[in-house]
């Protein structure tokens, strides 16, 4: 049996942690979270992909949780749609459908506005996942690296014709360019290497040594690039104002999360929650805006980022006892995940 890289554990959540934070449109850091945010998990993915694997496992991992939950969400969201933005349960069939087709909100009028249901929200992210895991199963390395720029220029492109509705399918290509490169680096001997080294060295002096001086440019570099170029909203296929300032920023955001993994690994070895949070991020996902909602609809009140942030991390914690449930008795929601 593998043992646990418990350094990819520390991504996934720390990744988790700034989506839900990212959704409570921090003040100051709300660009910086989404420069990094989405890429990160796409590249998570594809480092912990192997080749070649089976149909009955997508099934298991990321088809059946997304079945699951819109089975719970279409009728909740829809309550909850009907009582704020007057709609009839009339138009729940383009709810459906959008879960179908991976939109996130469904567009029922365009004229004379754009007239919005719920659609399947954050679980586009699941819809893009599945089908560059089911093209990835297709290929091979030669034609992996050929794809990387074509995957790049179609990215590019497709702001310009894209119609009305953020479809997961226009996230594809830059989906599966995060996605190729999280496998190619963790598949790559010199990261191998690279990693043993880097860890190896992490220690108390190092990390006030140079580690955190390092975390500190980073965030700082990111946080400017992602003021110069805008918000960058990959759900709907808006790189901002600069495609290069978007990629540059996505990359050093997954380079601090990195780091800041490995060093979590080392510093903080017990990982009692860890593993259950690690397994459990496809629910927190899903679910972790209604809790946002409520808060904001009944006691919370402003944006000021520290105060995002810690209930934020509440929020990661207030999940640790429903993912335990749902592993034990609904395991469909966490693709069949064990502790």
């Amino acid at each position: 049996m593998k043992e646990r890289r418990i350094w990819i554990d520390w991504m996934k959540v720390l990744g988790m942690l700034f989506i839900v934070w990212g959704h409570f449109t921090p003040n100051i850091m709300h660009n910086f979270i989404y420069a990094f945010n989405v890429p990160l998990f796409f590249c998570i993915s594809g480092a912990l992909t192997n080749v070649p694997s089976g149909g009955g496992k997508l099934w298991r991992s990321l088809l059946l949780p997304y079945i699951t939950m819109a089975i719970i969400l279409i009728p909740y969201n829809y309550i909850g749609s009907i009582a704020s933005m007057h709609l009839n349960w009339k138009n729940m069939g383009y709810t459906v459908l959008a879960f179908i087709t991976g939109e996130q909100r469904a567009v029922i009028s365009s004229n004379p506005q754009v007239i919005y249901a719920p659609g399947c929200g954050t679980l586009w992210f699941v819809y893009a996942l599945a089908i560059v895991k089911v093209l990835f199963r297709t290929t091979n390395k030669f034609i992996l690296y050929v794809t990387l720029p074509l995957s790049l220029i179609t990215a590019y492109i497709i702001p310009s014709f894209k119609p009305i509705g953020d479809y997961a399918v226009f996230t594809i290509p830059l989906a599966w360019f995060f996605f190729v490169v999280g496998y190619l680096i963790m598949h790559s001997s010199y990261f191998k290497s690279f990693h043993d080294a880097f860890k190896n060295k992490v220690d108390m002096n190092s990390l006030f040594v140079y580690i955190i001086p390092i975390l500190v440019l980073l965030v700082s570099l990111i946080y400017f690039i992602a003021e110069a170029n805008g918000q960058f909203r990959f759900f709907k296929a808006d790189w901002g104002t600069s495609f290069l300032l978007m990629l540059i920023g996505s990359f050093f955001g997954i380079t601090m999360v990195y780091i800041m993994s490995v060093a979590l690994e080392v510093i903080m070895p017990k990982r009692k929650y860890l593993t259950v949070i690690s397994n459990g991020t496809i629910i927190i996902l899903a679910f972790h805006t209604q809790i946002i909602y409520i808060l904001y609809r009944t006691f919370f009140y402003g944006r000021n980022d520290m105060m995002t942030l810690s209930f934020s991390v509440l929020i990661i914690i207030f999940f640790i006892p429903v993912i335990r449930f749902s592993i034990k008795y609904i395991p469909s929601l966490v693709g069949g995940r064990k502790f």
